[in-house]
């Protein structure tokens, strides 16, 4: 999965539309997104709008990763993403951070992961273990990223120390002379949850989530106020009604919109 998927998947993007005033009445103040792609019927117009910002997502993100490498710092930082479920073994992570001044740590999804053991190996070789005494912390508004109160126990494994996380990022102000990151990243279990995703990155993976998320709904603004009819504004709603398929994007406006355009059989809708 490349990283401008993984931003959209981890953003859980699902739009809520309405309809408002026609495209011939828009005021000047607001430009039409770069990415918007008019066509005939609204879903065709969403859908191409969307590919088209797909594309310029994946764009920025080649030149974000030029510049990253172009650092001379950064160009041996690895950026780290795992995906984790309460059914899996823990994962031992080392991230190399020589030379970083800060450094994005969170995770997103439907259950709590934990990073236990969590430390910071000098250039003498020597451990002392993360604080957050110097961080900040954006959270989700069922977040959190804290230090666990009491130990972290994992089956039989039990850790002493160590950070309890859902749905949050926290940056840290990194000391200097730290070499490596390093800590044992699980997830609590629960049944019949997707796995949550757990990163590590050199800038904020929540800010750029963020942006995405407000490019998709001034998108479904500008296609809302373009078509007004009680058909299209009713579809759109039903976007925000989530249905299982493979379809390019997930809500149950793609199947009705796909049903009368001949894309699917009304009996499979």
């Amino acid at each position: 999965m490349n990283s401008t998927r993984w931003v959209v998947l981890t953003g859980a993007m699902f739009l809520a539309l309405g309809a408002s005033a026609p495209a011939a009445e828009r005021t000047e103040k607001a430009e039409a997104p770069v990415s918007l792609q008019p066509r005939e019927t609204w879903w065709e117009t969403m859908l191409a709008s969307r590919e088209a910002l797909v594309e310029q997502e994946a764009v920025a993100e080649r030149q974000a990763e030029a510049l990253r490498l172009a650092n001379p710092v950064l160009k041996d930082f690895q950026p780290l993403r795992i995906e984790l479920s309460g059914q899996q073994e823990l994962r031992k992570i080392r991230v190399r951070i020589a030379g970083m001044k800060q450094l994005y740590l969170g995770c997103a999804g439907q259950t709590e992961a934990f990073l236990a053991d969590a430390q910071v190996i000098g250039r003498d070789g020597k451990a002392a273990p993360l604080t957050l005494a110097k961080t900040s912390t954006t959270k989700a508004r069922d977040g959190w990223f804290r230090q666990s109160r009491e130990p972290i126990v994992w089956g039989r494994q039990k850790f002493a120390t160590g950070f309890v996380m859902m749905n949050s990022e926290v940056y840290l102000e990194l000391e200097g002379g730290a070499e490596w990151l390093e800590g044992v990243l699980g997830a609590k279990s629960k049944k019949d949850l997707r796995p949550l995703e757990f990163w590590a990155q050199w800038r904020s993976h929540a800010g750029l989530v963020a942006k995405a998320v407000a490019a998709r709904r001034s998108l479904a603004a500008w296609v809302a106020e373009a078509f007004t009819s009680s058909v299209d504004s009713r579809q759109q709603r039903l976007e925000t009604v989530p249905v299982a398929g493979k379809l390019p994007w997930g809500g149950l406006l793609a199947r009705i919109a796909f049903c009368e355009a001949g894309v699917l059989k009304q009996d499979q809708a």
